[in-house]
C-alpha cells in the first residue's frame, strides 16, 4: 500500500500488532500508509525487526522508524543493527523521523539516554505541547495516542526539543533539520489503541487501560503530523 508522489519515505517497522488490532487498518506498514494516504510520498517498507534493512541510506529520501514493545536497552541484534543504521542516516544527514520507541532509538543511537519512565506507563490520547516550533509543523500543540513506559530522559549532543508534556519532558526532539522524533503514535485512531490496549490489559494495568480508554474520544492531530513527516522529508 502506497502514496502515489514524488517521496520516497522508508518505513523501519519495529514490531507487529496484535492479532485482534489487525483487523482494523492492517499491521504497522497499513498504518503508515493510512497516515499518509494524502501525501506525496511513496512509502517503502522494511521489517526491521525481522532483520530487513536498506542497503543504504540513500536508497530513499528520508526514513520513519516505528514502534515497538520492545526496550532500546534489550540485546537483541536487530536493535543494534537498527541503531547503527541511525547513525549512518544521521551522518549523512539523511532525513529520519522517529516515532515512540523510533523516537526513543533515534535518542539512544546519537548519544542520548533512554530510561523507564518514573510516572510509570502513558498510555491513552495526551496532549503535548509545541516548545519549539519547526517550519513542517503547524499549531502549538497536539494530542496523539501514546503507549510506552520508557522515555528519553537525557538528549544527544546537539538535539533541542520541539515537543514535551508533564509526564514526557521530551516528548518530541529535533537535530538540524534532518532528525525529527515525537513519543506520540501517530498512526495509531482510537479503535486500534482499543484493541491493542485489550491485547495488553494484563502487561498495563485494567485501571490504567480503563482511564486511557476514556481519553481515546479527545481529537487526534494524526493528519497534522502525517502532513508533517512529508513536509519535513521534502524539506531536507
Amino acid at each position: 500500500m502506497t502514496a502515489v508522489g514524488s517521496l520516497r519515505l522508508g518505513i523501519l517497522s519495529m514490531d507487529d500488532l496484535p492479532d485482534r488490532a489487525r483487523p482494523i487498518l492492517g499491521d504497522y506498514p497499513e498504518l503508515y500508509a493510512h497516515l499518509l494516504r494524502d501525501q506525496p510520498v511513496d512509502v517503502v517498507h522494511f521489517a526491521a525487526h525481522r532483520g530487513e534493512l536498506p542497503a543504504a541510506v540513500d536508497d530513499c529520501d528520508g526514513w520513519l522508524l516505528g514502534g515497538s514493545r520492545r526496550s532500546v536497552s534489550d540485546d537483541v541484534g536487530w536493535i543494534g543493527d537498527a541503531a547503527e543504521f541511525v547513525r549512518t542516516a544521521a551522518d549523512a544527514e539523511r532525513p529520519v523521523v522517529g516515532i515512540c520507541f523510533g523516537h526513543q532509538l533515534v535518542a539512544s543511537a546519537l548519544g542520548g539516554t533512554v530510561e523507564a519512565a518514573p510516572a510509570g506507563w502513558g498510555l491513552g490520547a495526551l496532549h503535548y505541547a509545541v516548545e519549539a516550533p519547526v517550519p513542517w509543523f503547524d499549531g502549538d500543540r497536539l494530542t496523539l495516542i501514546a503507549s510506552h513506559r520508557d522515555q528519553v530522559t537525557e538528549l544527544p549532543p546537539d538535539a533541542e526539543v520541539w515537543a514535551s508534556a508533564d509526564y514526557c519532558p521530551i516528548a518530541g526532539m529535533t537535530i538540524g533539520d534532518h532528525v525529527w522524533t515525537v513519543q506520540g503514535h501517530p498512526e495509531f485512531t482510537a479503535a486500534v489503541a482499543t484493541e491493542l490496549y485489550s491485547a495488553r490489559t494484563e502487561v498495563l494495568g485494567h485501571d490504567a487501560v480503563a482511564a486511557a480508554r476514556a481519553t481515546l474520544d479527545r481529537p487526534l492531530s494524526n493528519d497534522a503530523v502525517g502532513r508533517s513527516i512529508a513536509a519535513f522529508v521534502a524539506r531536507s
